[in-house]
């Protein structure tokens, strides 16, 4: 075996077949890789964000997938690079297990890495896994080659491309499980940089591998009829593991928009329930039957029993019906609300239209007006006393200013008598006196009368034409009438 596979002491190498590669193809095969792992990563964020384990084991088999058929284009695209002068076919079925090894390899991989235990004992058993599984992924698609020349390696530089790929896998899977990786925002960052590392892992491994890689030409082993030819195959390989990538990367895209979706949905449900369960007022949830199909702990409590399944008529009245199919009130409407036993109180309401499930419902808000209506007739009954006792105090108010003008009457008219009487001088002017502080003071008293007439809404305003000049004689008529008393 020794012999067949590795190089035998001794051996003149410049008997070998010379290869080079096409540097676009080799940069093209790690841009294929780092594709790969950045799909593979990208869905490696939805295994911890699905719960069960048929949700779990279908991610990290899509991640398997997706990592696997993308080194395996890389592995393919890298033997397109190859250039030499003989002919280079495929066995198909070789070829296939290669794939087989690096979908498989990647999906324990991930699922190591995945799972519980250490960090340090996932990455360093995730990151053995994936190397060898890449590692007998290319020796084993390198073992499909059908062409005129035998095939060996240098088993220190065969040895040296899987501890390479070992290494890089372990810093690639170290990376992707990084504190980092969990910080907001930073996902993408860490994704890039992990599959830039897992890139370079396979593409290091293929061409360290390649190094280690000789063809001697032998008589015999030429291409067989039957085998693929490499360029259709690998063409082949390379839509295949591109479509495959693609495929991977949109369901991962789609299933977290969904799952924000998701999740938005249900935040949304609890911010209500929260709503639902807290608020004040009653909320009544009402199907287009009429009949309540929830209600919220403040509706029980107002109406002092369980409402589902009544008919909001039965437990809320008001003329013409609390509902108006097809219609809404945004503004609060007075209504009579009945308790379980019978007793009724005031009401405010207000009806909303909403649909669920694609069927109409009606949210109806209740507010228990009691203690507001209890106010409000304490104020209008303090509001009529206190009009009572403004009224009281005018009608003693014109009643005092009719009893007391009947004797200031009786004293001016006395006092005119009086006047007319022989007196001296110094007794007509105390006779004038008397008449002009009468006059006065029953001036004054005309003045609280219609005052009080004014309170009590008893005095008629004659409405005509009125000159300025008129006003301002008034005024000053007043005023010195004012001055003189």
């Amino acid at each position: 075996m020794a012999g067949s596979w590795f190089l035998a002491p001794g051996v003149n190498l410049s008997l070998c077949i010379d290869h080079v590669h096409s540097m676009p193809l080799v940069l093209l095969s790690y841009m294929v890789a780092v594709f790969a792992s950045y799909t593979a990563f990208h869905v490696m964020e939805r295994v911890d964000s699905v719960p069960s384990g048929a949700g779990r084991a279908l991610w990290l088999a899509t991640a398997g997938v997706s990592m696997g058929a993308g080194i395996w284009a890389m592995h393919f695209i890298g033997m397109l690079a190859v250039t030499m002068p003989i002919e280079v076919r495929y066995d198909l079925p070789t070829t296939a297990l290669s794939l087989v090894f690096a979908i498989v390899a990647s999906g324990v991989a991930f699922a190591i890495f995945a799972g519980s235990g250490t960090l340090a004992r996932r990455l360093g058993l995730g990151g053995i896994v994936l190397g060898l599984g890449i590692g007998a992924m290319h020796y084993t698609g390198m073992a499909g080659l059908r062409l005129a020349a035998r095939t060996v390696y240098d088993p220190v530089v065969f040895g040296l491309s899987i501890a390479v790929v070992v290494a890089l896998s372990i810093l690639a899977l170290a990376v992707l499980g990084s504190d980092g990786w969990t910080r907001h925002g930073r996902r993408a960052r860490w994704r890039i940089a992990g599959a830039a590392l897992m890139g370079l892992s396979v593409t290091a491994m293929h061409y360290t591998a390649m190094s280690a890689t000789y063809f001697f030409p032998e008589a015999g082993n030429g291409p067989l009829a039957g085998f693929a030819d490499s360029n259709v195959l690998v063409a082949g390989i390379a839509i295949v593991a591109v479509g495959l990538g693609l495929i991977a990367a949109v369901a991962a895209v789609v299933d977290r928009r969904l799952q924000h979706s998701e999740t938005r949905r249900r935040q949304s449900e609890e911010f209500l329930r929260t709503v639902f369960d807290t608020s004040a007022d009653g909320i009544l949830i009402v199907d287009g039957r009429g009949l309540i199909e929830m209600a919220n702990p403040a509706a029980e409590r107002i109406f002092g029993r369980a409402l589902a399944g009544l008919a909001l008529e039965g437990v809320v009245d008001r003329e013409g019906g609390v509902l108006n199919r097809g219609e809404g009130w945004r503004t609060p409407l007075e209504a009579v609300a009945r308790r379980s036993d019978g007793g009724a109180f005031p009401v405010e309401i207000t009806v909303g239209l909403a649909e669920q499930a694609g069927a109409a419902i009606n949210v109806v808000v209740v507010r228990d007006i009691t203690e507001r209506k209890e106010a409000e007739r304490s104020l209008l009954a303090a509001k009529e006393d206190a009009e009572a006792a403004s009224r009281a105090k005018s009608d003693f108010l014109a009643t005092m200013s009719h009893e007391i003008r009947t004797p200031m009457n009786g004293v001016i008219g006395m006092a005119g008598l009086l006047m007319n009487s022989d007196l001296d001088e110094q007794q007509r002017l105390f006779a004038g006196t008397i008449i002009e502080s009468g006059e006065t003071l029953l001036t004054i008293l005309n003045d609280i009368l219609d005052f009080s007439k004014i309170e009590a809404e008893m005095i008629d305003l004659e409405i005509g034409p009125f000159h300025l000049s008129q006003v301002v004689e008034s005024v000053l008529d007043l005023s010195a009438a004012r001055a003189h008393a």
